[in-house]
């Protein structure tokens, strides 16, 4: 494994030049080639576009039956549209670029194989931590030209929860702002797939099997028949999905069917459905060391100075060679819980059209989708991380894991409903040829969150409440305690207690029944309590609505000299929010306006311009780490460009330069961050929090984009993009101060009622009843050789050890131990906290100039798909993609520098950056007939063919300290797939 600038003995962009040259060589070589004369006219259509449908103008019939070549989409203005004649550039992904690159998620691909495009979303941090399969981020989306993508749509409408090629038979990319057609969406641009489509007079019949080297099998089920008047396509999917790390994994079913009807001549009805079930197996890539001081049988064992460093940095800097006899290897490190972390999902879409055509004029399209979506995640309450033996109330003479058993399940419902009108007509004697659509677009949200843990039950199994302690965070139920469990030299391979289980029987003996934290109307609801709740935990309720109205205008002019396009949408919307104690509503109205004009120089090149704007507020309200709802952003962005699409055939693309600004753009800050600056103290957490913040951000840049069909047997297609964005505002927040409690006036801590917090002298005793016991005081946990030292975070003071401290239990009153205060200046910390990072009490989370996050400031994609059409080798393909990356700014960080003595002298803001790459993805395939009526293909995909990828060490985002690792990549893998086409 080498730095990829050894290889190229240059900086990047020198290298990215040398790159270029490289590849437009290979271009210019394969365009010399001889090739078969490509058709022209209207037989150029029929060859590439296979059915030719005149009814309707809303839909696309790809260019990607048999090519990387899409010439016209209709993700932009609704109706069928020539790319070459749009003034916006847009990256197309047909059936055939999926099928030899073997994608099996759309959002994988797009980031895999896309012009400029990126991850984004929450947690840029733990988003690059969280790079290889079976790893869990939350809130990712893609990012493109360096913003946010939003929400990706499937025939325009929002998307659910299901991102599986199985159902899709291509996908747009429409870059810039493009709030036209998709309504809310990001500044960098909108991901649309467009689904499986039911084809009259057509048939097909395929049954495809995959399996890779980790033991991973899946089976796809593809068939379509049609006749003048009635057209089915259905498609079913099974999948047991294994990683390279062990015990992660994934197993999944799916359906999906469309039927069509021709009604009439002029009137044809579409429905469709599709379900999704999937169980996975996650990692556990934030994984820390805990190991405080403690005091065993009267001998006190200091803090292991690793204490609270990440698993993964400690194992990539060699210094876990003592931690389970060294056995932490890359395969066993994120999976230490075993497989009880993991999530269980259900999706299920219904989507239906009718289309009916008056006369010559016009076109009617009435749509509806419905679609309802579900997830329970395995999720753990308090959980110890990887404890070392005896410490942190770890029972084990070994390692070993502990944890509060829970759930979360959250789910989603979808409506939208479309009205559009397409006509056809000419102005000025037929000087003016114009295509116009209007319509109306109404899209709901709803989205509920509750979450769960296990509660003591009696006999019958019914929950024991105490009465006495109604009020209190747990509803006078009593939690199960944390669950322990040894490691023997690895992690768990067995389940201990089954995921969402109604009861467990814990180690005590004790039955445990899963129940919900919150329980909703069981008190007067007040303006501070809306929905009446009582209890604690992950809770909401979200509601979100737009109602738009748009027309657009493409009018090609006096003999297609040039071409227009003018259109505007306007909508409202509204979110609200209600959830433990709060509710939180946003209003807006938004307009959105695109412009642009298309110039014919030749038959070949057409410059063009265009200007648009967009709007995307969140789908449900947000908050920032001090409770600020967050805001729509807006963004406007202008681009200039070239595109070509020669009379030959030959190849097709665009060049542009584009400039993108983002007000008030809805990013999130890393989670790590986020608790610096509001720790879940003893107090909880100041609510509400998340990550998400509003920042100005602006973005430019240039995009090369060409697909080819260098011969008839020979797909190539080519992607260069030049990415730079900025940070347009500093933004910084003030640490909240969460673990206030109560004392008695002389040092001693009591609960809020005034009784004393009674500790064992001996901390290895607590359980049991007849130890000597004492008032835990201030002094003793100031004290570093007292056993009942408070362990306090050096970023945020929150005491990471509370619970060893007893700080978080009840009093037989179920008064707590905390004042339920929040947000109080660090000043005020009890313990005498200071700010170690020399930033006065403030963490900055952005810095007005400094670039943005989440992409390569350079990147080239060239994919090429040769096959043999004559001899003793004929059926046999040859193919690939290179990619290159240079400047990957993965996210930003406060690097903290300290002199001899440990005093802070400085920080500066840096990005992160991971080291140029060069990768090849390699496909071969061979097709041939068996007997009469069935083709086999046998494909195999290499993915990091030449094995190139380097483990790093990655910086915490508020003190650049070495905070966890990852691989840059992941290792060669392979798939090989089998289809069989009857």
């Amino acid at each position: 494994m080498h730095p990829i600038s050894d290889f190229f003995g240059a900086p990047a962009p020198r290298a990215f030049s040398r790159l270029g040259l490289i590849t437009m060589a290979g271009l210019s070589l394969s365009a010399a080639l001889p090739a078969q004369e490509a058709p022209t006219g209207a037989s150029a259509s029929a060859a590439t576009d296979g059915e030719v449908v005149e009814l309707s103008p809303f839909m696309v019939e790809s260019a990607g039956a048999d090519s990387y070549t899409a010439l016209n989409t209709n993700s932009v203005t609704r109706f069928r549209a020539e790319l070459s004649r749009l003034p916006v550039s847009a990256d197309v992904y047909t059936s055939k670029f999926i099928e030899d690159t073997a994608s099996t998620s759309i959002e994988e691909m797009v980031v895999e194989y896309g012009t400029g495009t990126g991850i984004g979303g929450n947690n840029p941090e733990g988003a690059a931590e969280a790079n290889r399969p079976g790893d869990r981020a939350s809130n990712v989306n893609v990012k493109i030209r360096g913003l946010d993508a939003g929400q990706m749509r499937v025939n325009s409408f929002g998307a659910g929860g299901i991102d599986d090629t199985f159902t899709v038979e291509r996908v747009d990319v429409v870059r810039g702002p493009q709030s036209l057609l998709n309504g809310g969406v990001g500044g960098g641009g909108v991901v649309n797939a467009v689904t499986k489509r039911a084809r009259f007079n057509s048939k097909l019949s395929r049954v495809q099997v995959r399996v890779d080297e980790h033991g991973s099998l899946r089976g796809i089920v593809d068939y379509g028949v049609g006749n003048d008047r009635y057209a089915v396509r259905f498609s079913a999917l099974a999948e047991d999905q294994s990683y390279s790390r062990i015990i992660l994994g994934s197993k999944g079913v799916g359906f999906y069917g469309q039927a069509a009807i021709q009604l009439t001549r002029n009137t044809t009805l579409r429905g469709e459905a599709s379900t999704k079930q999937s169980e996975t197996i996650n990692s556990t890539t934030g994984l820390t060391l805990n190991a405080p001081a403690v005091t065993i049988n009267g001998v006190r064992l200091p803090a292991d100075p690793r204490n609270g460093r990440r698993i993964r940095a400690l194992y990539a800097l060699g210094e876990a060679d003592d931690i389970l006899d060294g056995g932490i290897t890359w395969e066993n490190v994120d999976s230490f819980r075993g497989p009880y972390y993991g999530q269980d999902r259900e999706n299920t879409r219904y989507e239906g059209s009718i289309e009916h055509k008056f006369g010559t004029w016009g076109v009617l399209e009435l749509a509806a989708m419905h679609d309802l979506s579900s997830m329970d995640r395995a999720e753990t309450n308090s959980f110890t991380n990887l404890a070392a033996p005896r410490r942190n109330n770890n029972p084990f003479d070994a390692w070993a894991v502990g944890w509060q058993p829970g759930n979360t399940h959250e789910s989603f419902r979808r409506r939208g409903y479309r009205a559009n009108l397409a006509a056809e007509f000419e102005l000025l004697d037929g000087r003016a040829r114009t295509q116009a659509v209007m319509g109306a677009q109404y899209e709901t949200v709803y989205n509920r969150r509750r979450s769960q843990l296990y509660y003591l039950a009696d006999a019958e199994g019914n929950i024991v409440v105490n009465q006495a302690q109604i009020g209190n965070n747990n509803v006078g139920r009593t939690p199960m305690p944390t669950q322990w469990f040894a490691l023997d030299g690895g992690p768990m391979n067995y389940l201990p207690f089954p995921r969402g289980a109604r009861s467990i029987t814990a180690s005590n003996g004790n039955n445990y029944v899963l129940d919900e934290r919150v329980f909703v109307g069981v008190v007067d609801p007040t303006p501070t309590n809306p929905l009446g709740v009582r209890g604690t935990g992950s809770f909401w309720d979200q509601y979100n609505y737009i109602d738009s109205y748009f027309g657009a205008f493409a009018t090609d002019w006096f003999d297609d000299r040039f071409t227009t396009l003018v259109g505007y949408r306007k909508s409202n919307v509204e979110n609200k929010r209600y959830e433990v104690g709060d509710f939180k509503r946003s209003i807006g109205s938004f307009d959105s306006i695109n412009f642009g004009l298309n110039f014919k120089l030749t038959d070949t090149l057409r410059p063009y311009y265009g200007f648009s704007n967009a709007y995307n507020p969140p789908d449900i309200v947000q908050f920032g780490p001090d409770g600020e709802v967050t805001r729509t952003s807006k963004s406007t962005g202008h681009e200039l460009g070239i595109k070509f699409n020669p009379r030959s055939g030959l190849f097709s693309g665009s060049f542009s330069v584009y400039t993108v600004e983002s007000e008030d753009e809805q990013v999130s800050i890393p989670t790590d961050l986020r608790t610096d600056i509001n720790p879940a103290g003893i107090n909880g957490a100041n609510t509400p929090s998340q990550n998400w913040i509003n920042l100005m951000r602006e973005s430019k840049g240039a995009e090369l984009i060409v697909t080819a069909k260098l011969r008839d047997n020979w797909d190539a297609r080519l992607t260069v993009a030049y990415t730079d964005g900025t940070v347009g505002e500093s933004k910084r927040y003030a640490i909240f101060y969460n673990d206030e409690f109560n004392t008695d006036g002389q040092g001693g801590v009591t609960y809020a009622d005034g009784t004393p917090l009674l500790v064992t002298v001996d901390p290895s005793q607590q359980a049991n009843p007849n130890a000597p016991r004492q008032q835990l005081t201030i002094a003793m946990m100031n004290d570093p050789a007292s056993s009942y030292f408070a362990v306090l975070d050096p970023d945020s003071g929150r005491i990471t050890n509370a619970a060893a401290l007893q700080l978080n239990t009840f009093s037989p009153s179920g008064a707590s131990v905390g004042t339920g205060r929040t947000g109080l200046p660090i000043s005020a910390h009890q313990l005498a906290f200071t700010d170690p990072n020399g930033n006065g009490g403030f963490i900055t989370v952005a810095q007005a100039g400094e670039p943005t996050s989440g992409y390569a400031q350079y990147s080239v994609n060239l994919s090429n798909q040769y096959t043999i059409k004559d001899g003793a080798l004929r059926g046999l393909s040859l193919g690939g993609t290179l990619m290159y990356r240079a400047s990957d700014r993965t996210y930003a960080y406060t690097q903290v520098f300290r002199n001899e003595a440990g005093i802070v002298v400085g920080s500066e803001r840096r990005m992160f950056a991971l080291d140029d790459s060069l990768r090849f993805n390699a496909v071969i395939s061979y097709k041939r007939r068996l007997w009469d009526r069935i083709d086999w293909t046998t494909q195999v995909n290499i993915s990091n063919l030449f094995d190139d990828y380097d483990v790093v060490v990655m910086p915490n985002v508020n003190t650049g300290d070495p905070q966890t690792a990852r691989y840059t990549t992941e290792p060669r893998t392979f798939v090989w797939t089998n289809t069989f086409s009857f």
